[in-house]
């Protein structure tokens, strides 16, 4: 994925482009939110704290498809990855790696 995150004023809103290649896409909807943790609740989920409910700090949406931030647990309440198209996983373990972008000019 290629993506950019806004500074604190924007609570660092996420933004993602498309994904290329054959990993299915569970990242894309996420763009534009902002980071939820169980005590700053930024999510678009009215009735709930996406980030309480699912054990770690991430861009949820309505709570969403995707959470690599929670811990290992039981389908849906961790670490999670749902394509928009197929099956759910839950994942026992992550690794992101963030590197600055360079600005061709």
């Amino acid at each position: 994925y290629t993506c950019s995150l806004e500074g604190p004023a924007s609570d660092y809103a996420l933004h993602v482009a498309p994904l290329s290649g054959d990993l299915p896409d569970a990242m894309s909807n996420h763009t534009g939110m902002k980071f939820s943790t169980k005590d700053r609740d930024n999510d678009n989920h009215d009735e709930s704290n996406c980030a309480r409910n699912y054990t770690g700090g991430w861009w949820f949406d309505a709570c969403g498809d995707t959470n690599l931030n929670g811990r290992y647990a039981l389908m849906r309440k961790g670490i999670y990855w749902r394509p928009a198209k197929g099956s759910s996983y839950t994942l026992k373990s992550t690794k992101i790696t963030i590197r600055p972008s360079t600005q061709i000019q």
